[in-house]
């Protein structure tokens, strides 16, 4: 039964990882980089209405895997 558990966890936990890898790639750049120096800068406009739920959804995945991290952690 335990062997069932920890297999299980173990699954989940490379699916939350996955998933989590995907939600930060989605994320944009937060900084302008090197276009700021040419002028390309984008002064005014702010992203943020679409990525506050990004956010938010990236926190939680993050949370569901610091757990199973943590019950990995304890069961082996």
């Amino acid at each position: 039964m335990i062997d069932f558990f920890k297999g299980a966890i173990l699954l989940f936990e490379v699916g939350v990882a996955i998933l989590l890898i995907a939600l930060i790639l989605l994320h944009g750049p937060k900084g302008e980089g090197l276009g700021s120096i040419g002028g390309e800068a984008r002064l005014f406009t702010s992203p943020q209405g679409s990525t506050s739920g990004l956010t938010r959804l990236t926190a939680y995945v993050a949370g569901v895997f610091i757990v199973l991290a943590l019950l990995m952690g304890i069961f082996w």
